[in-house]
């Protein structure tokens, strides 16, 4: 199910790209969105890059309407993912930040990172609360702390390092031998999240 959701959130934050690039005309390096999605309101905007300028959504078109219509739609895109959040039981996240790259097709969710370091600051919690003591020597525990921390400083996807999260659960559970550590599972969460960066 959470690979249903997953595609469903994707697809609604892919459209939301397609309307920004089509809506600039086809002719924006790169694409900045942002949405709030709040109990009574939703409000969305975009930015664009072009000839490396920053341009709004006034410098891509003179008609009033068509900025609306623009803005309206995003809305529109917006209030879908909430629906999404909703039916698959998921939290509907208050702030959507999407970076889009039109030349290498790529896109940069800040929100995804934010969700990334939610995980590590409850490992580093977790980490504290039951294993203190072993964070005062090597092994497995002060290795997944310290990574906990690189991650936390990175800014975004791109700057997170290459790690072998099978592998660091493995560790964990052989040193520990608790197999049911909710340690793991927010591990697990941190793997899903990054295998798409």
């Amino acid at each position: 199910m959470d690979r249903v959701f997953e595609d469903e959130f994707m697809e609604a934050q892919s459209r939301i790209i397609s309307l920004c690039v089509e809506f600039a005309g086809n002719r924006t390096d790169k694409v900045y969105a942002y949405g709030s999605i709040e109990e009574s309101s939703i409000s969305f905007n975009a930015f664009f890059k072009i000839d490396g300028q920053i341009k709004t959504t006034n410098n891509i078109a003179a008609d009033p309407d068509a900025i609306w219509d623009f803005l309206d739609l995003g809305e529109s895109d917006l209030e879908k993912i909430r629906q999404i959040c909703i039916h698959y039981g998921k939290p509907v996240p208050t702030e959507l930040k999407m970076i889009y790259d039109c030349k290498s097709g790529k896109m940069d969710t800040a929100y995804k990172m934010e969700e990334i370091k939610r995980h590590c600051e409850k490992i580093i919690q977790m980490l504290h609360s039951d294993y203190n003591t072993q964070l005062q020597y090597s092994g497995i525990i002060k290795k997944i702390y310290d990574v906990m921390l690189q991650i936390i400083s990175c800014d975004n996807v791109n700057e997170l390092p290459d790690i072998h999260w099978n592998s660091i659960a493995r560790c964990f559970a052989d040193e520990t031998t608790d197999y049911q550590s909710p340690v793991l599972f927010e591990i697990d969460k941190i793997a899903k999240l990054t295998e798409e960066k």
